[in-house]
């Protein structure tokens, strides 16, 4: 009786061994194929939502700026009704990720979130977006600590692609919120997640400016 008492007492530490082996594992194919889902939602609506300037409009005066603020609300718009912001592309880490309104844990668990009340693109300020860093959830910024000053990120939104060059990285406390602070004269882009990998102790900040 005393052996079989220890004979279960072995198989349930098996199996729960197997268990935190393979639950990364399929955490990790859930969110994938989460996102390849929204990747093809993305490539479909980002199609049809291309935007078209007539030629005499390049003409009017300040038509640069009113551009820029169609876009704007166009963006802003169509994040909420479609639930997508759109996309991020870091090809130095091989990141491809649909980015959606919202940094809450519901929103970041299978995607990369835009902080709603910050900038966007067209925007003269700061565009803020978190991402987990982890192997239980998505390892969407696993790979950030990798880049370095110069390094390029792309962001794709229903206006069109805009490319940013990485001009700082710092490692932060949580609650230092001065990084979420607008940027003046300048369009610029934040990138937050956790440090070191999974561990929430501290935060790693990678900020971008635009650079078209």
């Amino acid at each position: 009786m005393k052996r079989n008492k220890y004979t279960y007492i072995s198989i349930i530490f098996i199996l729960t061994g197997l268990f935190l082996f393979i639950y990364p594992f399929y955490t990790g194919w859930k969110v994938e194929k989460y996102q390849d889902e929204m990747r093809e939602d993305w490539s479909s609506v980002y199609a049809e939502q291309i935007p078209r300037v007539l030629p005499g409009e390049i003409l009017r005066e300040n038509v640069s700026s009113h551009i820029s603020d169609v876009k704007t609300e166009k963006d802003r718009k169509l994040s909420t009704q479609k639930g997508m912001v759109g996309e991020i592309a870091i090809p130095k880490i091989d990141l491809e990720a649909v980015i959606v309104p919202g940094v809450d844990e519901k929103s970041i668990k299978n995607a990369v979130g835009w902080m709603e009340s910050t900038s966007m693109p067209d925007e003269v300020g700061n565009m803020v977006l978190a991402g987990h860093r982890s192997h239980t959830y998505g390892k969407f910024f696993n790979r950030l600590g990798e880049m370095v000053e110069g390094d390029t990120i792309s962001i794709q939104t229903y206006s069109g692609t805009y490319t940013y060059s990485i001009s700082s990285i710092k490692i932060v406390e949580p609650t230092d919120l001065s990084v979420l602070e607008p940027t003046k004269g300048k369009n610029t882009l934040t990138l937050i997640t956790c440090h070191p990998l999974n561990s929430n102790r501290y935060r790693l900040i990678i900020k971008a400016d635009q650079e078209n």
